[in-house]
């Protein structure tokens, strides 16, 4: 994977067309104790870098001469490009470096990305967006505690946010909705439903503190405006 770097405008299409990115797609960072909390949502399997290094080099000479590769229509109803035989992790990344990384969680194969995570306990709360679910991994065991289906078609989930001990916040797509689980009685027990324009979906949830400021009076978000 191209290091980063900084003199480079990564919003041109240009830019990304000549090289091998996004091998390891993270997604979600945590705090564990005393370690973060890293979800790879997708790993790509050796024969899809390879091919990819391979279209890179055309990439490049097309690049030279400002030639950019066209937008294709996406099929998928996902927001992302399907890659069967990927794999998914869940990393913990000591404050201790001296330690090491640690693999909490391998799962293969996954063909879209798989989203966030939460500690909780001996436990590691995730999206489980090819399946539709929210999932409570438990360490102790290896395997999952509880596993909630979301409804959607599909509901790709994405957004994770902790309410209590019990309650999480889990966004969904098509309906876009935000959706109240309960882990320990592993069921759903509320759905928000947001409207709004069938192509948009959750993609992440935050709960703001009480001290978080509301916006200006005068701030508009209408788009007409």
């Amino acid at each position: 994977m191209p290091a980063f770097r900084p003199e480079l405008d990564y919003r041109d299409p240009r830019t990304s067309q000549g090289g091998v990115h996004n091998i390891a797609h993270l997604n979600g960072v945590a705090r564990g104790d005393g370690s973060l909390l890293l979800s790879f949502g997708r790993v790509l399997p050796a024969r899809e870098v390879a091919r990819r290094k391979a279209k890179a080099i055309g990439g490049r000479v097309a690049a030279r001469v400002g030639v950019v590769r066209p937008d294709r229509f996406r099929e998928s109803r996902v927001p992302v490009s399907v890659v069967e035989g990927s794999a998914y992790a869940l990393v913990e990344l000591p404050d201790d470096r001296a330690a090491g990384a640690r693999v909490l969680l391998l799962e293969r194969p996954v063909s879209v990305p798989n989203h966030n995570v939460l500690g909780r306990g001996g436990e590691l709360v995730y999206n489980d967006s090819n399946s539709d679910r929210v999932v409570a991994w438990d360490l102790g065991v290896g395997r999952p505690r509880v596993a909630v289906e979301i409804p959607g078609d599909p509901a790709f989930v994405r957004g994770l946010a902790r309410l209590d001990d019990r309650l999480y916040l889990v966004g969904s797509q098509r309906p876009a909705a935000v959706r109240i689980v309960d882990l320990e009685a592993g069921a759903l027990v509320e759905t928000v439903g947001l409207g709004g324009d069938p192509r948009e979906a959750v993609y992440a949830i935050c709960v703001l503190p009480e001290s978080f400021a509301s916006p200006p009076p005068a701030l508009s978000f209408d788009l007409r405006a």
